[in-house]
């Protein structure tokens, strides 16, 4: 009777093992699917913002670059000054136009191998902060990504 429940017990533990094995190996094959459709070659630039609402009501921008370090957001006062309460998404107004030019000057600076196109980002901020920043969720965190902005750049025939 034990060894019966013995057997039984190994049988279950068995399959489990292989069903753990199929699982990584269709993991491993979709890994490799995905390989060739992602550049992470040393030349990638990426950069990731995001929008969080900390503790107490502190609206902050982080922005982190393709090298993986992970900072706050310069406002970028020296190009413009529209918020000097910081900045803020999810309607127009100031606070918004203020991060408009923040990601637009950062954007530019990274993505031009570090050329300062600020002229290029003030001109362009308004039209940034109404139909991309503006309507981000009010009140929620949120992601923007430096290809989401090639992408706009894009479709204005601005890249």
């Amino acid at each position: 009777m034990i060894e019966r429940e013995l057997k039984r017990q190994l049988d279950l533990l068995f399959a489990g093992q292989r069903e753990l094995q199929s699982g990584l190996e269709k993991l491993a094959k979709r890994v490799a699917e995905l390989d060739g459709l992602v550049d992470l070659s040393p030349d990638f630039k990426y950069a990731y913002f995001e929008g969080v609402i900390e503790a107490g009501d502190d609206w902050q921008v982080y922005v982190t670059d393709p090298g993986g370090e992970r900072r706050e957001l310069q406002p970028r006062y020296d190009l413009a000054n529209h918020s000097p309460d910081g900045f803020s998404w999810g309607y127009v107004g100031s606070g918004p136009s203020q991060l408009a030019i923040a990601m637009l000057a950062h954007h530019f600076w990274h993505e031009c191998d570090a050329h300062d196109d600020s002229a290029k980002a003030t001109r362009l901020a308004g039209q940034f902060m109404t139909e991309c920043v503006a309507v981000l969720p009010m009140g929620k965190s949120w992601a923007y990504t430096s290809n989401d902005i090639d992408d706009w750049l894009s479709d204005i025939g601005e890249l």
